[in-house]
């Protein structure tokens, strides 16, 4: 894997913690290759990566696992979504080669997931429409925190806007300014 990739992974193994405290949400959002945070983690798991977490040196190992349960907390409903190659994030964990324990994490937050589904499903669902489901619950799910995303995106410039929008007249110019 380049220097590069592995500079940006050590930084996203870092932000992981920091993000979910700013917005709990973020754990569930999909990429345009319908990739969640989780399923980003898992694929790109490097064994040489160097993490520092609080000036201590971490394995990498032990901050997977870290991450892993973080996102889980996060927004363990997103455990069982498929990105675009139809990939679920413990794919990703197994190819990547990640620890045994983040793998097991993600199966029995996945276990858990289906089980609950399966449960609040209808008598006779099937396990496809049971996932159709959940694709669709999660299409809603992410343009609900869009809507919210950007409806807080405007508030914020429009507390921003007014302070901006000042014009400035003749009369507000410095006093060192030559009057006309």
């Amino acid at each position: 894997m380049p220097e590069y990739i592995l500079k940006l992974v050590t930084a996203i193994f870092r932000l992981i913690d920091y993000l979910i405290d700013k917005d709990k949400t973020a754990a569930s959002i999909k990429d345009s290759l319908g990739k969640t945070p989780l399923h980003l983690l898992c694929e790109n798991y490097s064994p040489t990566a160097s993490l520092c977490k609080g000036g201590e040196n971490v394995s990498p190992q032990e901050n997977m696992i870290e991450c892993t349960k973080a996102l889980l907390n996060a927004s363990s409903l997103e455990v069982n979504i498929k990105d675009n190659y139809g990939k679920s994030a413990i794919e990703y964990c197994i190819d990547s080669g990640a620890p045994y324990e983040a793998v097991k994490c993600i199966q029995k937050a996945s276990e858990q997931d289906w089980k609950e589904r399966k449960r609040l499903s209808e008598p006779g669902e099937s396990h496809q429409e049971i996932e159709e489901k959940l694709i669709k619950e999660h299409e809603k799910k992410q343009k609900a925190q869009e809507l919210d995303r950007e409806t807080r995106r405007v508030l914020d410039q429009s507390q921003v806007l007014p302070a901006r929008s000042r014009r400035r007249t003749p009369e507000s110019h410095s006093k060192y300014a030559k009057s006309a």
